[in-house]
């Protein structure tokens, strides 16, 4: 008799090879399978056989459907649900690791270990509570531990959540674990969110003990051995039998747990009063609840220097302000007010009440640094928003040695005035003993905010030499490598940095640590959005989620505009960061908007270094770029002056064939003509030249003489993959719909990739370009056949991605769009990297895909395809055959004039607008091919447009 197993097989294939039971459950069956097309492991659950009901079966499909809409890094994610032969099922991420039932059989977690797993778990429930839904079912088994990281799986008894207002007293079913079930829960009762967080709680408690919480005598005490004492006040909470005096939310239950983590370094409790640092001083904020965070508390602005005071110390004094403020929280009383720095101006007139209700700040702090004999003195003082100073004290040093008491001191002074009578203990970032590396690191981190990443790498990096425990120093070390972009490996092992000292980083640095850990796109993503959500005045956060949208979120279908919007969000929370300005300039000029970025050049030029910032981010050649795109009849005059200026003009001749990512397509052109016609290049420069020369004449609709640059290319490169390349533009860009490529031409690229496909280099590509050909001219026979040429290799590789092209070509052709859709989905891990298999493989996915959801008259969705070219996602120099990204921006004016047309046919006429006017400028001297686009696109912009 065949088993389960067998059965499953056999309705799965051939979709899926299923390999292994690895759990059963009370309703279901997780195996281990493989999916045959991506080649990769996953995890199928279904319904035990005999349990399958109609009432059964709505309930597991339920679970698949709240799994796949929970985007969060400790949530197991699900690609596909359905029902097979009459097994219902859904497909999940395979994640390899043990449960945490398995770990805690060889004893409880370290302090460390169980305080993280707190924090993952707490993170992952605030995502489930926020869609309205109760878990029910949290318990060590359905916690996975990978590399450190908790995932929480097994929602086959998740519910909706209930509003605790409208809770009846009629007892229900009992479904959940017992051990683990609340109160509420094991009697019968509604259960809300609260419901989760005690048995969250009971989880942790039992991650810190190896006890169960389920297994307390009613009749006595709990046993609280084993947890920390800051520890256990938190859990007591929300172990309480009433849900309505257990944590709001999960948010809450997390900050307080995370706070309680210990440092390396030395703890301070201090009693700080009215009449101790400050005579006089009156409270300037009000108490908040405990459970809410305050706005923007405290804008720091430059410290004033007197005589004999350098700039460099009285940045180092403010840093440190702003640093350790930071870490003052009230510990003891009902209420608490967080003094959280959060944005910093450079302007000095900040004086009075409305100002500040500008800046919506509540206080400004400001200092003058004299000097005093032998010491420093640093007299500082207190804005609030009636327009009353109030002095703050001076904090004294020895010479110019600032340290780490130097910036306990400056932050307890400041947090003194602000909220007076308060017992405080400090639980900020703490820097280690030794002045010159406290100095190094504040030395990195003015230069970082001025866009000097050379400088403030050696600083950082001279920090973490000084104190090799000093991990905030060498996170920082690697941020600074990473802005450079020099293209060297990593200096720092973020994996190891995280798993064996993450403790002594504060919580929101691990956690965008995590982020850039993160293996795919959505999943950093989705990283960055938890961070933020969890810091939402963080700058440096916010930046960086802002500028993986900019970079990257096109390819998932985040337009440029949200990206920049994000980006601008940024420079209201900390106007002195320069990268931030720099990126909306690119974004400005890229969108169109002459005065954004010309406001966005301004405030960049006020804070970037101009003694230390590289060539490449000097204003100079951003005023260039603006000058360009929206005064392109004065622009060459001062091209010239740049092209012979030796800096300037070794910049441009680096970064020229990035004109396109600007939507510059003439100045690249012109560019490579003024370079070429200069002459004294070798030939791989002479080759590039004619690389981004040929690229540029694609997008201004001049496909012809962008083919003979292309071929000029290919024959200095004199490489296998330029050909290619070659042969790719005959035959690919047709196929994608480009007009401008005579039919002589396609048959001379097709001959060229025959020659090629004998090739064991080129052959998978080669066969794939002539997949796509056929695909496109209805010739499903002979798509087949270059299908079945790939060769059959290890996954992620090129054949492997590119059979999972054309396969769900074949599959669109046939009108199967949905399949079509679902399997080309998981094309899009690989292509956020540009690793499709080949060049064009991206563009093909994302056209394609648009088709396809315009052929199922998914309208947005189909746009929201066609607006991957609008990413910026490149590193370093472009040089040799064009890369994916490149490819990307040459196609993107056609692209635009799809979408224009798409826009007309929904009546947006803001939208199609933007496309066709721009298109007029593009291609007003295109081949004649284009006549017909651009008329379309000139007959819009004059009829609707003026």
């Amino acid at each position: 008799m065949a088993t389960i197993l067998d059965r499953l097989r056999e309705a799965l294939a051939p979709d899926y090879h299923v390999e292994q039971e690895l759990a059963k459950g009370g309703m279901g069956i997780v195996f281990r399978a493989r999916e045959v097309l991506l080649d990769r492991p996953v995890a199928i659950k279904i319904i035990r056989p005999e349990l399958a009901t109609a009432r059964a079966a709505d309930k597991f499909l339920r679970e698949a459907r709240i799994l796949a809409n929970l985007r969060h890094p400790n949530v197991v994610p699900v690609h596909r649900a359905g029902e097979a032969d009459g097994f219902f099922y859904y497909v999940m991420e395979f994640i390899e690791g043990n449960t945490l039932a398995d770990r805690l059989q060889h004893g409880p977690l370290r302090h460390s270990e169980a305080l993280k797993l707190g924090r993952d778990l707490l993170d992952a429930l605030e995502t489930v509570h926020s869609v309205g839904v109760v878990h029910r079912d949290i318990k060590p088994s359905n916690i996975l531990l990978i590399d450190g990281r908790a995932v929480l799986t097994d929602f086959g008894i998740a519910k909706p959540s209930v509003d605790p207002s409208t809770l009846t007293a009629s007892p229900g079913r009992v479904v959940g674990t017992v051990g683990y079930m609340p109160p509420e829960q094991a009697f019968g009762w509604e259960v809300t969110s609260r419901t989760d967080l005690f048995a969250a709680a009971a989880v942790i408690y039992e991650a810190y003990t190896g006890r169960r919480w389920g297994d307390q005598m009613p009749d006595r005490r709990p046993d609280w051995s084993g947890i920390p004492g800051s520890v256990a006040p938190i859990l007591r909470r929300a172990l309480t039998w009433q849900p309505d005096e257990r944590w709001p939310d999960a948010a809450s239950f997390r900050r307080k747990l995370w706070k309680t983590r210990t440092r390396r370094y030395r703890r301070r409790t201090f009693l700080l009063t009215a009449g101790g640092l400050v005579s006089g001083a009156a409270a300037v904020i009000v108490l908040m609840p405990s459970d809410e965070l305050p706005p923007t508390d405290v804008t720091v602005l430059p410290f004033e220097a007197g005589e004999g005071i350098g700039t460099e110390l009285t940045e180092r004094l403010r840093g440190l302000t702003e640093l350790y403020l930071d870490g003052f929280v009230t510990v003891t009383g009902s209420y608490r007010a967080d003094v959280l720095w959060q944005k910093s101006d450079s302007s000095m007139d900040l004086v009075g009440q409305r100002e500040l209700q500008d800046v919506g700040t509540r206080a400004v702090v400001h200092a003058i640094v004299t000097r005093e004999a032998a010491d420093t003195a640093i007299a500082i003082e207190v804005l609030d928003r009636s327009g009353v100073v109030q002095r703050a004290g001076t904090v004294r040093m020895r010479g110019d040695q600032t340290s780490d008491q130097t910036g306990y001191r400056l932050g307890q002074s400041v947090a003194a005035v602000l909220a007076p009578n308060r017992q405080y203990e400090y639980r900020g970032p703490s820097l280690p003993n030794a002045d010159e590396a406290v100095n190094a690191y504040l030395d990195g981190m003015f230069a970082f905010k001025r866009n000097a990443f050379r400088k403030a790498r050696d600083h950082f990096h001279r920090a973490w030499t000084i104190d090799t425990t000093f991990e905030q120093a060498a996170w920082w070390y690697h941020n600074a490598h990473r802005w450079l972009v020099t293209g060297e490996p990593a200096p720092v092992d973020l994996k190891r940095l995280l798993q064996a000292r993450g403790e002594d980083l504060s919580e929101i640095d691990s956690m965008l640590i995590e982020a850039q850990l993160a293996t795919s796109q959505e999943e950093r993503m989705a990283a960055y959005e938890a961070a933020t959500k969890h810091y939402p005045r963080n700058a440096y956060a916010a930046f960086l989620y802002a500028e993986e949208s900019q970079s990257r979120g096109a390819l998932i279908g985040i337009p440029l505009q949200e990206s920049t919007e994000r980006l601008v969000a940024v420079a209201d929370m900390d106007s002195t960061f320069a990268p931030t300005h720099q990126h909306l300039v690119w974004s400005y000029i890229r969108l169109g908007r002459r005065d954004h970025a010309e406001r966005s050049l301004r405030r960049y030029q006020q804070v970037y270094d101009s003694a230390d910032a590289q060539p490449n981010a000097q204003p100079s050649l951003f005023h260039w770029l603006i000058r360009e795109r929206f005064e392109p009849e004065t622009a060459p005059a001062m091209r010239a002056r740049l092209v012979d200026d030796p800096v300037a003009g070794r910049v441009m001749l680096e970064l020229f064939r990035l004109g396109s990512m600007w939507d510059l397509a003439q100045t690249q052109a012109d560019l490579a003509g003024s370079f070429l016609f200069g002459g004294g290049y070798d030939s791989q420069t002479r080759g590039n030249l004619h690389e981004g020369w040929g690229l540029a004449l694609v997008g201004l609709g001049k496909l012809a003489q962008a083919l003979w640059h292309v071929d000029s290319a290919a024959a200095l490169f004199d490489t296998d993959e330029a050909r290619l390349e070659a042969a790719e533009w005959r035959v690919v860009a047709p196929a994608l719909g480009l007009p401008g490529i005579s039919h002589e031409e396609v048959e001379r690229g097709r001959i060229m990739l025959r020659d090629l496909v004998s090739d064991s280099v080129s052959r998978s590509r080669a066969a794939w370009a002539l997949g796509v050909d056929a695909a496109a001219t209805g010739d499903t026979v002979n798509t087949r056949r270059w299908l079945d040429s790939l060769p059959a290799v290890h996954p992620d590789t090129t054949a492997q991605q590119l059979s999972i092209s054309l396969h769900s070509m074949i599959l669109g052709s046939q009108g199967m769009y949905e399949e079509a859709l679902q399997i080309s989905e998981g094309m899009l891990a690989y292509d956020s990297a540009g690793r499709g298999g080949d060049p064009f493989a991206r563009a093909v996915l994302h056209l394609k895909r648009a088709e396809w959801y315009d052929s199922l008259g998914q309208r947005d969705r189909a746009d929201a395809a066609r607006l991957w070219y609008e990413h910026f996602e490149f590193l370093g120099s472009p040089k040799g055959v064009a890369h994916a990204s490149e490819i990307d921006w040459a196609l993107s004016p056609y692209v635009r004039f799809l979408r224009g047309r798409a826009a007309e046919q929904r009546r947006q006429r803001d939208q199609a607008c933007s496309y066709m006017s721009r298109l007029t400028e593009l291609w007003a001297e295109a081949d004649s091919a284009y006549g017909p686009l651009r008329d379309e696109a000139l007959a819009y912009a004059q009829r609707r447009c003026r």
